[in-house]
């Protein structure tokens, strides 16, 4: 059905189209005059696509929209559907969006910047104390008309529309560059907190012309949203007031306990000027540091704050940035090029390894590392020589804007030599540490070092898998919920593993092993074969990071969900004779043997002529030694427990296994388990033959 557009045009029979105002990818917003009460309106006609999304449960929100009463809120006064097409009036605003003014203007003037947030940030107030969060904060749904009052669109459609199944590799860039952290990252649902995040965002973009976390693609935009500390607006606007720049940065905070509370409460901070807050200078007296350090310990004790925000109170300025590294030239205790690492061309592995760890760090997308020639200019010959303390290294990371700093050295162990690193939060605690060893006179590895700082930067060892890191991705956000992933499927979760899996994808999708354990992961949990197959296809088509075995699992999957049922169990077979005790090996050699219903002629040893050509006997045993090797697999199978577990084994003598022949013209049969002996075996018998089986 085409709903009506034209001018002149009549929907619902009261709305008079006079023209189209706009069309985004929701539906079409058009200027119509009601009929009923004699004056212009705004009618949004949504897509046929928006509107398949429930009808339901677009009128509930609507009408929670509705009732919302405020002079900055832009009341949804009437919605309905018309042949399939929803719709929803609101009054006519004659003016623009602010999307509208910033791209004519580029940025506003501070005092016009507070002015529109701080009406937007009341409006939020009154709709959060109603229990409405509009979830969809931006320009575009934020209204200035010719008089200067402002008005929030839109309220209530934006979960009306929400699909739970969309992941956010489907969101638009433009959306995504005002969506909070935990709206990105969970399923959960949202408080009025990730409302004032997105306002946070837009006022950003109202001072500087940009938004805070601007990207060229959604995955991109939600790593920063996910990782990056707020940035500075004075940094980029120095007009702007010291208090004003706070208040973002608060609004900013990636854990929603972090923000302000209500919208009345970040309004205010928008007004009051607050003390001057500048960065700590390296020239203060120690006794007055001491004092600083003394206090803030003593206010976090207490509980009043975390120590991010003590530093605040204090006047220590904003916190420094966790992703700025700071890597210090090691610390050499008694190594030197011996003879036999001269010859190899190896030479000094002080050196080497300091390149190498400095490589290492700054692989990760999201982690900067400061500038090695700087540093090592500043360094005494003592610092060189004999290494830096903590407190040398803490004062030089922060005076180069560093949220963290590496120190690390060289000793010898008998025939091999030992390196140890240490990461420190600058002006804060030891944060994790990590050791490697390799034979003396021979270069080490660099996925050595690089393993090593992944276990820094993630706090522990790789769980599970040792290629992840640079060879599977460059997003240490990834790499997170990848880690996270795997440790959900050692405790056999994957409800969870497919959350952080999913995640992992998302925020880097060319990360191959990400998308074969999501993939490996959602067969286990009997997902249905179009939902995991086309991850291991796009698994195998990047490859980057795979091991042999990882690819020997992805062809043997693959194969699985194409239906070519003996040549992955070949594969799975071969996987379990590598490694026994391979769960993913044993329950696909039970999948490929349970799925493979081709029925083949068999005169010797079936009372029917015919055998199934998979072993039943085969798909059982595998089946138990897969939940043998990893007993709280049993987990998967909840809430139908032992029903799905006699479904997958077969094992109800009621249950008939569907098979046939080969051919253009194939047999029909009906399976049932019959015990031979002490033998459960599955027999087919014809379908077209009703005296058989024998029951």
């Amino acid at each position: 059905m085409n709903t009506p557009v034209e001018t002149g045009s009549i929907l619902a029979a009261r709305y008079r189209i006079e023209g189209k105002l706009g069309e985004g990818a929701a539906g079409t917003v058009l200027l119509a005059h009601d009929l009923k009460h004699d004056c212009p309106v705004a009618v949004k006609v949504l897509s046929s696509d928006a509107s398949r999304r429930g009808i339901r449960r677009f009128q509930d929100e609507i009408r929670m929209g509705a009732r919302l009463n405020h002079p900055n809120i832009l009341t949804i006064f009437d919605s309905g559907e018309v042949d399939g097409s929803l719709y929803y009036v609101m009054p006519w605003v004659r003016g623009e969006s602010l999307r509208e003014r910033l791209r004519r203007e580029g940025h506003l003037t501070v005092e016009e910047a507070v002015r529109i947030a701080s009406a937007v940030a009341r409006g939020l107030a009154h709709a959060h104390a109603e229990g409405v969060v509009h979830r969809d904060i931006k320009p575009e749904n934020l209204l200035l008309d010719s008089s200067g009052n402002v008005y929030i669109a839109d309220f209530g459609v934006a979960h009306a529309l929400s699909d739970p199944h969309i992941t956010t590799r489907g969101v638009a860039p433009g959306t995504t560059l005002y969506m909070s952290p935990e709206q990105a990252e969970t399923e959960v649902e949202v408080d009025g907190r990730s409302d004032l995040y997105a306002l946070g965002c837009v006022l950003f973009e109202m001072l500087t012309g940009e938004a805070p976390f601007p990207g060229n693609s959604a995955p991109a935009i939600l790593r920063r949203h996910l990782l990056e500390p707020p940035p500075s607006v004075r940094s980029r606007r120095a007009d702007v007031p010291s208090h004003l720049d706070d208040a973002i940065r608060r609004v900013l905070a990636k854990h929603p306990d972090e923000r302000f509370t209500t919208g009345e409460s970040f309004a205010r901070s928008l007004v009051v000027e607050g003390p001057s807050r500048t960065r700590r200078s390296r020239t203060w007296p120690t006794p007055y540091r001491m004092a600083v350090g003394v206090g803030a310990m003593a206010l976090a004790a207490l509980g009043i704050a975390r120590f991010d925000e003590v530093r605040r109170i204090m006047g220590l300025g904003p916190p420094l940035d966790p992703m700025t590294l700071a890597v210090f030239p090691l610390r050499n205790v008694g190594v030197s090029s011996a003879p036999q690492g001269v010859e190899n061309g190896f030479g000094d592995p002080s050196s080497l390894l300091e390149t190498a760890l400095y490589d290492a760090f700054a692989w990760w997308d999201e982690i900067t590392v400061t500038d090695r020639m700087a540093i090592s200019d500043e360094l005494t010959a003592a610092a060189r020589t004999g290494g830096l303390s903590v407190r040398q290294a803490d004062a030089m990371a922060e005076e180069h804007e560093a949220g963290r700093f590496v120190l690390a050295s060289l000793s010898p162990r008998g025939d091999s030599i030992r390196l140890d690193a240490v990461l420190y939060a600058t002006a804060g605690e030891l944060l994790g540490q990590a050791t490697r060893t390799f034979p003396v006179g021979v270069p080490p590895p660099d996925s050595l070092v690089r393993s090593l700082a992944d276990e820094l930067l993630n706090g522990s060892r790789s769980v599970g898998d040792g290629a992840v890191g640079p060879a599977g991705t460059r997003s240490l956000a990834a790499r997170r919920a990848y880690s996270l992933g795997l440790q959900a499927l050692e405790e056999w979760d994957l409800v969870e593993a497919d959350r952080q899996l999913r995640l992992a994808t998302e925020l880097d999708d060319h990360f191959a092993l990400a998308l074969l354990r999501l993939a490996q992961s959602r067969n286990w949990a009997e997902a249905e074969v179009p939902e995991w197959l086309s991850l291991v296809a796009h698994a195998l088509r990047d490859g980057v990071g795979l091991t042999e075995r990882d690819r020997r699992l992805a062809d043997a999957l693959r194969l699985l969900g194409e239906g070519a049922y003996p040549e992955s169990c070949t594969l799975y077979r071969r996987l379990a004779d590598a490694d026994p005790n391979s769960f993913a090996a044993w329950y696909g050699i039970g999948e490929c043997t349970r799925r493979d219903n081709l029925v083949v002629a068999d005169s010797t040893g079936s009372p029917t002529g015919w055998r199934f050509r998979a072993s039943f006997q085969e798909s059982v045993e595998a089946y138990r030694r897969a939940f043998t090797s990893i007993p709280s697999s049993y987990r998967a199978l909840s809430p139908r427990g032992f029903e799905r577990l006699s479904v997958i084994l077969r094992a109800r003598g009621d249950m008939v296994h569907l098979g046939q022949t080969e051919g253009p013209d194939p047999l029909q049969f009906l399976g049932w388990p019959v015990l031979r002996g002490d033998t459960l075996v599955m027999t087919p018998y014809r379908a077209d033959r009703p005296s058989q089986p024998p029951l």
